[in-house]
Order: C-alpha cells, then sequence, then structure tokens
C-alpha cells in the first residue's frame, strides 16, 4: 500500500510520516515505512514526533488538518466467525477483574465497547471506554485479533495508556466471557470477567 501511495511521486518530493495511534517512541510503523521510503530512493522524508497520539497531541490543540485527495480505503471481507465476533461485541461492556503479579486479590476494571471494526487481516479498531480500579479513559485502540479455532483473541502489543505507562495483554472471548494475561514492563497479571450487551 505505501509503495502504490507513492508511485509517480518525484524522490525529491517532501513526504513527513506519522502514526496516530500510539506514541512515536512505541510505533511499530513508523520506522519500517521510513526505511522503505528511504530504500525506494525518497530523499526528504521526515517523521512528526506524536507523543502521545493523534487526538492529545494534535485535534484537542486545534492544530490545523485538511482531507486530501485518498483513495477510498478497501472493503475489508469478514468471514461468518468474523461477522459474528463484531456483531456480538457490539455496544457490550466487559465487567470483571484484574490481578497483580502473584497476589491472589482481585480488582476492579470495566470497558464498554461502542463498536469494532475489522481493517486488516487479522486488525481491529475497538472503539472504547476503559475504567480500571479510578482511572478511566475513551480510546479508539487497533488490536491484533488472532484465532485459535473459532475461538478469537485478542492479542494488544506494547500500547499506551497516558500517564500510566505501556501494557500489553492477550484476551481469549468465549460464550460471553473473556479471560486472559496482562503485562507491563516490570509487573503483569491476570484478568477475567464477562460480556454483557449495553442497555
Amino acid at each position: 500500500m505505501l509503495k502504490s501511495a507513492v508511485a509517480g511521486l518525484p524522490k525529491d518530493s517532501d513526504i513527513v510520516l506519522y502514526c496516530g495511534c500510539c506514541p512515536m517512541d512505541h510505533c511499530p510503523n513508523l520506522r519500517p515505512a521510513f526505511r522503505a521510503l528511504k530504500e525506494l530512493g525518497f530523499t526528504h522524508v521526515r517523521a512528526l514526533n506524536i507523543a502521545t497520539n493523534m487526538q492529545t497531541d494534535w485535534y484537542a490543540q486545534n492544530y490545523p488538518t485538511e482531507a486530501g485527495p485518498l483513495a477510498a480505503a478497501p472493503a475489508v471481507s469478514m468471514n461468518a466467525l468474523e461477522r459474528s465476533f463484531a456483531e456480538g461485541m457490539a455496544n457490550v461492556t466487559l465487567t470483571g477483574f484484574f490481578t497483580v503479579g502473584d497476589s491472589g486479590e482481585t480488582h476492579e476494571d470495566r470497558y464498554t465497547i461502542g463498536k469494532i471494526t475489522k481493517i486488516g487481516d487479522d486488525l481491529w479498531n475497538f472503539d472504547a471506554s476503559i475504567k480500571y480500579g479510578t482511572h478511566e479513559f475513551k480510546a479508539t485502540v487497533q488490536v491484533p485479533v488472532k484465532w485459535a479455532g473459532d475461538t478469537p483473541v485478542l492479542s494488544m502489543e506494547n500500547y499506551l495508556i497516558k500517564g500510566q505507562g505501556v501494557y500489553s495483554a492477550r484476551i481469549l472471548v468465549f460464550n460471553g466471557m473473556y479471560a486472559g494475561t496482562w503485562g507491563a514492563k516490570d509487573h503483569g497479571g491476570k484478568m477475567f470477567g464477562k460480556i454483557v450487551k449495553n442497555e
């Protein structure tokens, strides 16, 4: 997709790369894109430093935006399992608990999901409001979803929670329940609960 987007551009074109979903220093997308453009011979490639995410660091600051002449995104096909997953995770709340380390003590957490949208082969957008303990924030999170047979497994990797840190998780979803593990740089634990349709 990147190669087709720049096909026909002069090699001295000014190209600015940015990724709006996560901090620049944790972004898995920018470095490969930058390297690919350099290998294609482009000489004026720069990266925009997004410290947190595009919403916080650009839109919320009322910086200028402009809709460019982008091609329509290709339709992403879904099989029957994926359609069922999308329908089952629309307008729901995941209510449950998490643990920290080896402790058996549980702490409440809550994830309200407006909708999920498949945007790539294994990649989905989750429009969510996340609450754990006294902390709450809203985000659209891009999450790879893998399949263990007929069971979806959310595979979040190095996602920044503003003011809290960078977290990873593996969460299995089945029969109206979820369970899995979460981890940060130096700690982690388990998480589990039920999935309920919102009124």
